[in-house]
């Protein structure tokens, strides 16, 4: 009889388990990988430079295979707005470049000319992305911010000495092909390619406590270039001026 009645319970529990009366909800599991990507994510973003004001000085050197050639800059920058370059060789002013969301504007005082449009027209013609909120990045150091939003990106955890992270990001179409983030989560490498235009933008050095670049390398085949940053301050408030002197012609860029 008891064997019986066990019988009888191990077949009714058996039956309702089965029809999912006591089964148990299986936990979601995170997979470790996912949790480390997360938490490489909120790193990065962390480590961004997010200053609304810089002030800086700028020694700008260009190698194009040839010839050599260096500039002094001062660049004003007032984030989401505007970036501005004021040029000049042996102390003497050569020109001025702005940059904004919405367009881009340059003169120069050897020839007397100039150009004010969209920075479209630029990128087509000299083969340079002009995408502000890229350009900005780029000039700061900080990881794409397009990179991360969509969450597409793949991201491979790195021991190398010189970076912790590749990423590449979800649209393989796009300027960015592929990103290195050093050990401070700041781009440490960026390969870009921009229709026949390759170019590979390089960070050695940061200053640890702004996470500004201390200098950044600029290859394109035979061509280089090098930015090194010097006295940079981050005032309370930059009121950007420019205008195009009257006198200067303006240059007209064909779509």
């Amino acid at each position: 009889m008891r064997i019986r009645l066990l019988g009888l319970i191990f077949f009714l529990s058996a039956g309702l388990s089965s029809c999912g009366l006591f089964k148990r909800t299986p936990k979601t599991e995170i997979p470790e990988k996912q949790i480390m990507r997360n938490e490489m994510i909120q790193k990065i973003r962390l480590a961004r430079t997010e200053v609304p004001y810089i002030h800086a000085k700028l020694k700008i050197s260009f190698d194009d295979g040839q010839k050599k050639q260096s500039l002094t800059a001062t660049l004003e920058y007032v984030k989401d707005t505007a970036i501005m370059l004021a040029l000049s060789k042996f102390g003497l002013p050569v020109g001025r470049v702005l940059i904004t969301p919405g367009k881009a504007a340059f003169y120069e005082n050897i020839n007397r000319t100039a150009f004010e449009g969209d920075p479209a027209l630029l990128a087509q013609r000299f083969g340079i992305p002009l995408d502000f909120q890229m350009l900005q990045d780029a000039l700061l150091g900080n990881v794409d911010a397009g990179i991360l939003e969509n969450g597409q990106a793949e991201i491979q955890l790195q021991t190398s000495a010189d970076y912790a992270a590749e990423i590449i990001p979800g649209n393989t179409d796009g300027i960015l092909q592929k990103t290195k983030v050093n050990s401070l989560f700041k781009v440490y490498e960026s390969l870009w390619q921009y229709k026949d235009f390759p170019l590979l933008i390089r960070y050695p050095y940061y200053d640890k406590e702004t996470l500004i670049p201390n200098e950044i390398l600029l290859f394109s085949g035979p061509k280089s270039a090098r930015i090194e940053w010097k006295r940079v301050k981050f005032p309370d408030h930059i009121d950007i001026r420019f205008h195009i002197p009257a006198n200067y012609r303006r240059i007209r860029l064909e779509e």
